[in-house]
């Protein structure tokens, strides 16, 4: 096969272009998938969604995936301290067995991922399929003429050549590769958020079933997340929102630590950690494209729009703009016209905006204690964590379903915004409540396995990571077992 004779090429083989790749391969499409590193690599989202697992069927991984020995996810836990000082906490649980049956799937779970090792399964995927990959390869421009595009420009084995596929897919993740070549990309008004974030063996976990929980602790326009991962390694970072980052500094680590230092009931799950890895850090998290597609091509996942960690959608958004970018292309060259291109435009703006409207909701209550504290304990202890029929269908909006039960987010998200807008006015703004028990205990200097965090880049992006999480596949009598437990 020449360079010149496949039908689509797809920049990037994270989740958004491997998934895309996949199904356009099983439609007998000749598709070349281009990744400027090799993987396994360090990525940070480990966190995913049980509304992926219909899609990984489809793709034909989802058994592998629950052999795989990633850590299983059966909810979303969020918590929210009552004073800084004292590990004492509100919280809410969304279980993802707890939804409307019609939204009940087989595998009514998630897993905590270590993004190395998963990322290399999809891309192991893709390549079963029939996908062409061609790793440590960099793209280094897309030629346009007008709307069309005629050319992929890249880097391979040291010397540059030029590719005439068919059709494109940009699915280069933040680096918007289109969108930047467009210049087309907004920052999101609301959400301004930064994030901190590294990886901590031995960092405590919750007992049983429930350590495989996602916890996220609100703090002063933000949050934490603990993502509990195998093999005793714990994803740790905060996202905050400014004006709460205008005193970060260009440290992450830094900024990370300053964080956990600052509340105790964070700083009690560190005492007998380890840092297993650099901390990283990202800046102006949540934001869209205003364009999305042309002629022949069109853009998936992070490389459309990215919105906020705190529901673990990331993931989940580039499976499913994957499979329906897929279904576009397929439609492209049977119809020969771009009305499945126009409908994945449709698609993507009403698809965005379910996603973008309850984050914006959440982090203008974040900027009031009384607001947000007001949404953990209504639906956690008020209502038996999610459990009655109004909040079910909302809670199947926190599994991925973003496209199901819509109007109860709605509601939820007015109900979000009056309660942070309204909270000033009758004098509950601000986290006044914080600052006047702030925690004075000594800050915990967590220790750090040099092996790991002294490495440089690519020691610690590949080789460790075949060392630290080589999965071993799960017993079937195990696999059952953490199937019931849920159901329980």
């Amino acid at each position: 096969m020449s360079n010149d004779d496949f039908d689509v090429a797809v920049i990037g083989s994270g989740p958004g272009g491997a998934v895309c790749a996949t199904f356009l391969a099983q439609k007998g499409y000749r598709v070349v998938m281009f990744e400027r590193e090799e993987f396994p690599r360090f990525h940070v989202g480990e966190s995913l969604l049980p509304g992926t697992q219909p899609i990984w069927e489809r793709m034909g991984i989802a058994e592998e995936l629950q052999h795989s020995g990633h850590t299983f996810k059966y909810a979303g836990e969020f918590r929210i301290g009552r004073y800084p000082n004292r590990n004492e906490i509100h919280s809410t649980v969304g279980y993802f067995h707890n939804v409307p049956r019609s939204d009940f799937s087989p595998r009514p779970y998630a897993y905590q991922v270590e993004r190395g090792i998963f990322d290399k399964q999809l891309q192991d995927c893709a390549v079963r399929n029939g996908v062409t990959l061609w790793d440590k390869t960099n793209v280094l421009d897309v030629t346009l003429d007008g709307r069309r595009a005629t050319g992929i420009k890249l880097r391979r084995d040291g010397r540059e050549m030029i590719l005439h596929p068919k059709f494109v897919v940009d699915a280069s993740g933040r680096r918007c590769m289109m969108a930047r070549k467009l210049d087309c990309i907004v920052l999101d008004p609301v959400i301004r958020t930064s994030a901190a974030f590294g990886q901590f063996r031995g960092v405590l976990r919750d007992p049983g079933y429930r350590q495989g929980f996602f916890n996220g602790y609100f703090v002063p326009n933000g949050w934490v997340w603990f993502i509990p991962l195998a093999h005793d390694i714990m994803s740790v970072g905060t996202v905050q929102n400014r004006p709460a980052t205008d005193s970060w500094s260009n440290n992450p680590e830094h900024n990370l630590l300053q964080t956990i230092n600052r509340y105790k009931f964070l700083q009690d799950r560190f005492h007998n950690a380890v840092q297993v890895g650099r901390v990283r850090g990202l800046k102006d998290l949540a934001y869209t494209t205003t364009t999305f597609s042309g002629e022949n091509w069109l853009s998936v996942g992070d490389a459309n729009f990215f919105v906020d960690p705190l529901y673990s959608s990331g993931v989940q958004i580039a499976h499913t703009t994957g499979e329906i970018g897929a279904g576009a292309i397929d439609q492209f060259f049977r119809n020969g016209s771009d009305k499945g291109i126009r409908d994945f435009d449709r698609y993507i703006i009403d698809y965005r905006k379910r996603v973008f409207r309850p984050m914006r909701s959440f982090y203008r209550c974040m900027q009031h204690y009384k607001a947000i504290a007001g949404y953990v304990v209504s639906t956690g202890s008020w209502s038996d964590h999610f459990n009655n029929w109004f909040l079910r269908r909302a809670c199947s909006w926190g599994t991925g379903r973003f496209h199901r039960h819509n109007w109860t987010i709605q509601l939820m998200s007015l109900l979000g915004n009056i309660s942070a807008f309204g909270a000033p006015l009758v004098g509950l703004g601000g986290w006044k409540r914080y600052e006047d028990h702030a925690y004075a205990g000594p800050a915990l200097q967590i220790p750090k396995d040099d092996e790991f965090v002294n490495a440089d880049d690519h020691t610690i992006d590949h080789v460790p990571l075949t060392v630290r999480y080589a999965h071993k596949p799960l017993a079937n009598d195990q696999s059952r077992v953490v199937e019931q437990a849920i159901r329980q």
